[in-house]
């Protein structure tokens, strides 16, 4: 991979990233919870929720690339590994964010939150 393909794929991903992540932003409640104001569980919700939320653009984003990647390999070997390569990252990537995201809920449960 020479300069000039990382290059665009650098904006590529910038591009996608603006363009999703105002429509993200805006699921999350940034709202202090009523009552004493924050408070750690809140806190940790509200990091969580944002970590989340830059999870999943990455994940789109991923899977975006591994998609260009296969469309530009034009059959070649090393670009269609490449491309595979990418798209496995994105699973492995959405497979440990939702482990880590289910031992959370988990967690909360079982504390009673």
């Amino acid at each position: 991979m020479n300069i000039k393909n990382i290059s665009k794929q650098l904006l590529v991903s910038a591009a996608l990233a603006a363009l999703v992540l105002p429509a993200l932003t805006g699921a999350v409640d940034f709202n202090p919870p009523a009552g004493n104001g924050f408070s750690v569980v809140g806190i940790v919700t509200l990091v969580l929720n944002l970590v989340w939320i830059v999870a999943v653009v990455f994940f789109i984003v991923m899977f975006v690339i591994a998609g260009f990647n296969f469309f530009r390999a034009n059959g070649e070997a090393e670009e269609l590994r490449t491309a595979r390569n990418n798209a496995i990252y994105g699973v492995v990537g959405v497979v440990v964010a939702v482990l880590g995201w289910s031992m959370v809920q988990v967690v909360k449960s079982y504390f009673g939150q």
